[in-house]
């Protein structure tokens, strides 16, 4: 009498996974129309809340027409322009309307008649009853959007519910099949489970010995051979990344070594130039005089971007090094706006320092944390609009000595922010300004070499950077 032959590993699983993803294909059907039925919902509800809001708007403009009766201005035609636009859109809005089916006629007809009450030669009477109709359509919307919101919320909860029992049903199911899949197959594979841990602690890959029925026989066959494909193509993508990684090093040491030549080259003609036009400025007479000073001015702020160019360059290979001595944080930032003051003068900034404290004591290297500090000046000046000013403030707080220096330009976005600190790296409106990405990245390098944090957020309108760094004492 013949063995019976046990189930085929193959008709198993697929069996399994058949009846799994039947179910989670029914489910996801389900949940993907109830979502789509919530989304059409939401839409429809919040275009029925800001309909409410242009009406009410449009209300309280023919409210303060009817005083003195006038032709409708621009802020009211806009406001019914923006409204009948609205209409149209709620039109074509996909998913079920309105619970009464004659609203969207009634609301045609409501608007319609506003618009024209609206446009026709002004009078109070007129006025009057085109206020009480903008108010009776604001009731409508209000009551519009409640529907669609007390909709939504049943719809959210059928979806809820809906899930909960899909996720019991395929829970059961997938129940089942690990119960059958580990009877057929669970327990065989054990022992192929502890040779593959056992491959895994290897140095290389091993040669598994071949047991079991024919589909753990063939298993093992495979996983002996994937083991060898994967460790020769880990092998060979090592030496691909470590290839990469040699020639991104070479690089990145001709961009510094570039840089640094770069700001060498610069730095001898500027110095020139800043010392020719110091000295025809002392001559010079009122017609040249204005055009020297820019020139001065402009060269100075050249003159630190190129230190800037020249730091970040040696902090990048690990050359620059820091003199830490006493210092005064206060005194080096009131320093840095009289050496920036030409610079914003010539570019329409003021530059406010009178709430700096008298004195901020911290131990590090005055002439970076000048530079760092600077960087961050320059940079609020560049953004600026012109007649606004750079503020710097600063206080003792917990220990800390808290510099904060804040403008009135664009500001950056949220995701900018994480990024601002990066060489190279700038926003959008750092982007259309101009400039090398370069000050606030070394001067962030500056900061945290110091012990210390820098930050950036937008402030209303414009960015606040905030430095701090260990109280000294």
């Amino acid at each position: 009498m013949s063995a019976r032959r046990p189930i085929g590993l193959i008709p198993l699983v697929l069996a399994a996974a058949l009846v799994l993803a039947a179910g989670w294909g029914g489910l996801a059907l389900a949940l993907a129309g109830l979502e789509q039925t919530s989304e059409a919902l939401e839409a429809r509800a919040g275009l029925a809340h800001r309909q409410a809001l242009l009406v009410t708007r449009i209300e309280a403009e023919l409210a303060r027409q009817a005083a003195d009766p006038a032709p409708a201005g621009p802020a009211l035609a806009g406001l019914l322009a923006t409204y009948l636009a609205t209409l149209e859109a709620e039109r074509r809005l996909p998913g079920p309307a309105a619970p009464d089916g004659g609203h969207e006629a009634r609301e045609r007809a409501n608007a319609a008649r506003l618009a024209a009450l609206i446009r026709a030669p002004p009078t109070r009477a007129r006025l009057a009853g085109a206020s009480r109709l903008a108010a009776t359509i604001a009731r409508a919307e209000l009551a519009e959007a409640e529907q669609a919101t007390a909709a939504t919320r049943a719809a959210w909860a059928r979806l809820i519910r809906l899930m909960w029992a899909g996720l019991a049903g395929l829970a059961a199911l997938a129940a089942l099949a690990g119960w059958l899949v580990w009877r057929h197959i669970g327990r065989p594979l054990g022992a192929l489970a502890g040779a593959v841990e056992a491959v895994a602690r290897e140095a290389g890959p091993v040669a598994l010995p071949l047991a079991g029925p024919g589909e753990i026989h063939r298993l093992i066959a495979g996983v002996n051979h994937m083991a060898a494909a994967v460790d020769a193509q880990v092998a060979r993508r090592t030496a691909a990344i470590e290839a990469a990684r040699q020639q991104l090093e070479a690089i990145d040491a001709r961009r510094r070594l570039f840089l640094a030549k770069v700001g060498h080259e610069l730095r001898t003609p500027l110095t020139a130039l800043l010392a020719e036009a110091e000295l025809a400025r002392r001559g010079a007479d009122a017609a040249t005089a204005p055009a020297l000073d820019s020139i001065a001015d402009s060269g100075a702020f050249l003159g630190r971007r190129l230190d800037d160019l020249l730091a970040l360059a040696r902090a990048e290979s690990g050359e620059l090094a820091l003199v830490m001595a006493p210092a005064d944080l206060a005194a080096i930032a009131r320093d840095a706006v009289r050496r920036t003051g030409r610079y914003a003068q010539l570019c329409g900034i003021g530059l406010d320092a009178g709430a700096l404290p008298a004195a901020l004591p911290v131990a590090g290297d005055a002439d970076r944390l000048f530079q760092a500090i600077a960087a961050i000046i320059d940079n609020g000046i560049k953004f600026a609009p012109p007649g606004s000013s750079v503020r710097l403030a600063g206080a003792a707080t917990a220990g800390m000595a808290e510099i904060r220096i804040s403008d009135g330009g664009p500001g950056v976005t949220t995701a900018e922010i994480a990024a601002i600190f990066e060489p190279h790296v700038q926003g959008a409106a750092g982007r259309s300004h101009g400039g090398s990405g370069l000050g606030l990245a070394l001067a962030h390098w500056i900061v945290t070499a110091h012990g210390g944090t820098i930050t950036a957020a937008s402030a209303g309108e414009g960015l606040c950077m905030t430095i701090r760094l260990p109280l000294a004492g």
